[in-house]
């Protein structure tokens, strides 16, 4: 066997090690009370009142600097009013978070324009393939190129009945089937903690303690501080299956946690009945 043929192998060997890295989810260290890792919350104005929730519950764990950073009226819709993927790229990116937890959805049901000026109608099919096309650009821009971050991808929670926030189940249907081929990429789920068991949209829910307490705003579109907590025990969960936090306090009192028995969806549909 020449020279040749040994480097060629070589270089095959280097390349299917490198796309079988690349094919990974991130390996995070262990953050610690010495060492807190730097974790960024952001998005729409539904995330104001997680975010909030989610900046002060993980700075009680002794392990998380958290940063808040949500906009009002945001989404990928409109690039011309907020052009989140500049945004993160150039300003959160940079700080070097090693997890990253945003939303998107709850104004982005309404008519986009296209790198062509054509307006496309909301949720027709060339809608939602050039909304998809945006959701996968932006997770591409994610990617740590060490593979040393990762993105939980927060679906929008159901709509109460009659708002005018509509497509949240079809909005998460792209943001998990996108998900499933970008391991920095994690989506939660978060439709199954705001719902009956039968992912209907209900406003009270029991928390872990059994008591019922409002889980949203009167608008039936926001969070309240207790779904706040709620969701925000949930994604520490999911995080806590992906690096290990047992130097922090991250066991959900009672009285803020979700019962167990309320987990996220193996898959999500592509509709969902009765959603709004």
């Amino acid at each position: 066997m020449d020279v040749e043929e040994l480097l060629r192998q070589q270089a095959e060997a280097e390349s299917a090690a490198a796309a079988a890295d690349a094919n990974k989810v991130p390996e995070l260290a262990a953050p610690t009370p010495a060492e807190p890792m730097k974790i960024w919350v952001g998005g729409d104005s539904i995330t104001q009142t997680f975010g909030t929730s989610f900046q002060r519950i993980t700075q009680s764990t002794g392990i998380f600097t958290p940063t808040l950073d949500f906009r009002v009226s945001t989404g990928l819709a409109r690039p011309d009013y907020f052009n989140w993927p500049e945004h993160l790229v150039k300003n959160v990116l940079p700080a070097n978070p090693a997890i990253l937890v945003i939303m998107f959805g709850a104004n982005d049901g309404q008519n986009m324009v296209d790198a062509q000026n054509k307006v496309l109608e909301r949720f027709s099919e060339p809608w939602l393939a050039e909304y998809r096309r945006r959701v996968a650009a932006t997770m591409d821009l994610l990617k740590s190129p060490t593979n040393d971050r990762i993105t939980i991808w927060c679906g929008p929670p159901p709509m109460g009945p009659g708002t005018k926030t509509k497509g949240m189940d079809e909005l998460s249907y792209i943001y998990w089937t996108e998900a499933q081929s970008r391991p920095w990429i994690q989506y939660f789920d978060t439709w199954p903690f705001f719902t009956d068991s039968d992912f209907q949209f209900v406003a009270n829910l029991p928390n872990a303690d059994g008591v019922v307490r409002g889980m949203r705003q009167k608008d039936n579109v926001h969070l309240s501080t207790v779904g706040g907590d709620r969701l925000t025990w949930a994604v520490i969960g999911r995080i806590g299956k992906l690096v290990d936090l047992s130097a922090g306090k991250v066991t959900p009192p009672p009285a803020q946690g979700p019962p167990p028995s309320v987990v996220e969806r193996t898959e999500i549909p592509p509709q969902m009945p009765g959603a709004e």
